[in-house]
């Protein structure tokens, strides 16, 4: 049998409900202000027979809450992990430690979460119309709301199926960038994709979670390793003779806000590509 179809241990296998079960995957780094709401909003969530943490080296007690919260509930689990790796290695090792396909992988740092946002978020993907879905900030506050629309594609909160985004390139080392790298595997691959509002939900920017020049820096930090995976990946993308190059256009217009309808599927694609092909 699949590890991933086996009931964490010492919770009950969700069979009784109309849908694949979920992991929820939490990378966390000195999240103690806002880890504990997080996994208030997670609990209620049936379909969720696994909530683990993979606490990125913090030095604040984001531990000791993630522990108080796996007393209460056998379905959380705290991976302590001794130096701070990075974001991307943080969800590699948690999917590492997932036993379900479907992932939910949500940030530490959320502000006003509920129950209801999640299950939005994992019904697309559950129900078999998209391979991942991608949750965007509206109405929550100004600045984070305009982040989503311009740069939706930045968003951490997304619900996948791990079996298809496995083998995204450059994973282990894309850092901050994984979001970036998650999308475009997405378009390269051509699996739709579905964007879903999340009203009233927000989140503490870097330059709130740590005082003075520290916060800029970090954000600067963020953007170089965006930089750094964008060019790394489009020089892999033009090198694949597989793709026509009206796809390696889409691919690279991942970067830019999705247009509404959502992008076609890979079958439109291919069809569009055999009419774009000049006749021999």
């Amino acid at each position: 049998m699949n590890s991933r179809s086996q009931a964490w241990p010492g919770f009950p296998r969700l069979s009784h409900l109309a849908g694949p079960p979920v992991s929820a995957i939490i990378p966390a780094y000195n999240e103690a202000v806002s880890i504990g709401p997080v996994l208030d909003a997670l609990l209620p969530v049936a379909r969720l027979d696994q909530i683990l943490v993979v606490d990125d080296g913090s030095d604040d007690n984001t531990s000791d809450i993630v522990r108080s919260h796996c007393a209460v509930d056998p379905r959380v689990r705290l991976i302590r992990l001794a130096q701070n790796g990075g974001k991307a290695q943080a969800m590699l090792i948690g999917a590492a430690h997932a036993h379900n396909d479907l992932v939910l992988f949500l940030d530490g740092d959320l502000v006003a979460l509920q129950p209801k946002h999640l299950r939005a978020l994992i019904r697309p993907v559950a129900a078999g119309e998209s391979e991942m879905a991608i949750a965007l900030f509206a109405d929550g506050r100004t600045a984070t709301d305009w982040s989503h629309k311009i740069m939706p594609f930045l968003s951490g909160q997304r619900c996948l199926r791990w079996s298809r985004f496995a083998d995204t390139p450059g994973f282990a080392d894309a850092g901050w960038s994984i979001e970036v790298g998650l999308t475009l595997h997405a378009r390269r691959k051509g699996y739709p994709i579905a964007w879903v509002e999340w009203p009233g939900v927000t989140h503490r920017m870097r330059p709130e979670k740590r005082s003075g020049l520290a916060g800029y820096w970090s954000h600067m930090r963020m953007w170089a390793d965006i930089g750094r995976y964008m060019l790394a990946q489009t020089g892999t993308l033009l090198a694949d003779n597989t793709l026509h190059p009206a796809q390696i256009q889409q691919i690279l217009e991942a970067r830019k806000p999705p247009s509404f309808p959502l992008p076609p599927t890979h079958e439109a694609r291919t069809e569009t590509a055999k009419t774009e092909m000049p006749r021999h």
